[in-house]
């Protein structure tokens, strides 16, 4: 598999456990709102009028309390998740930045910005061949990383 393709997936996989942290934080942030914030002290007056299709949104404190738990045990699992994840990026750019002259380069025009290798032989004033060459040295380089 294209190193370029397993470093955009990678930093694909990254967002998207970025967002699934930030999801379970605000709902942590949520859930401790309804615990610790609300509770008794609020409540000066309660119409019983409705009957059970009221207006009033109650939800046990076990219930909430299980819920919370739930979601801190997933959101220590997804932040685990993250960090092996940003672990990988950075063992990556190690990897790039071990790298010397024209093959940094190289690594860093194909891995990082994408470029394909004729435009980077362009860019650098070398043949394709040459390039290509140098690439697939990065390509067993990039592996090792992931």
């Amino acid at each position: 598999m294209d190193c370029i393709k397993k470093y955009n997936d990678l930093l694909i996989e990254i967002d998207n456990q970025e967002y699934i942290v930030d999801g379970l934080e605000r709902e942590k942030r949520y859930l401790e709102k309804m615990i610790f914030e609300s509770g008794p002290k609020d409540i000066t007056a309660i119409n019983y009028d409705h009957g059970p299709t009221g207006s009033m949104d109650y939800t046990p404190f076990d219930v909430l309390l299980s819920r919370y738990e739930k979601v801190c045990t997933r959101l220590e699992i997804e932040k685990s998740i993250l960090k092996q994840k940003l672990e990988i990026r950075n063992k990556i750019f190690k990897n790039i930045k071990r790298l010397k002259g024209l093959e940094y380069k190289v690594a860093y025009k194909k891995i990082v910005e994408g470029k394909d290798l004729s435009r980077i032989a362009d860019e650098l004033g070398y043949s394709i061949g040459y390039i290509k060459n140098i690439s697939s040295k990065i390509n067993k380089t990039f592996n090792e990383a992931v």
